[in-house]
């Protein structure tokens, strides 16, 4: 018998695993992370309409670390950055958008996998 501790949605802390790369210190619960990453999402829309991007320039590799840097920037370190490890939340895609870089291309070219 131990404790039982019954958390309400949006209550469950987050791990020392989950905390790894967290800018906010002060973010201890998922409801937390939740409301902080909208916020930072929210920044980004703001930013995107905005923004002035090139049909060509629009799904290069590039560009779209920029955009998940703004997305989620302000709550985690590693934000517009590759992988470095693999994280499978559910299903498989190749890479964190699914890039291959081709040898006549020297930007990323996004790929569709299913």
């Amino acid at each position: 018998m131990g404790l039982r501790i019954e958390y309400i949605e949006g209550q469950t802390p987050l791990d020392e695993d989950e905390k790894e790369g967290l800018l906010v210190k002060t973010i201890s619960t998922r409801g937390e992370l939740d409301e902080f990453e909208q916020l930072n999402i929210q920044s980004a829309i703001e930013w995107s309409l905005k923004a002035k991007v090139s049909k060509k320039q629009f799904l290069t590799e590039d560009f779209l670390m920029l955009v998940h840097r703004k997305m989620f920037g302000e709550v985690w370190a590693w934000a517009g950055t590759k992988r470095k490890s693999n994280k499978n939340i559910g299903s498989v895609f190749l890479g964190t958008f699914g890039f291959i870089k081709e040898k006549s291309n020297k930007e990323g070219v996004l790929r569709r996998y299913l």
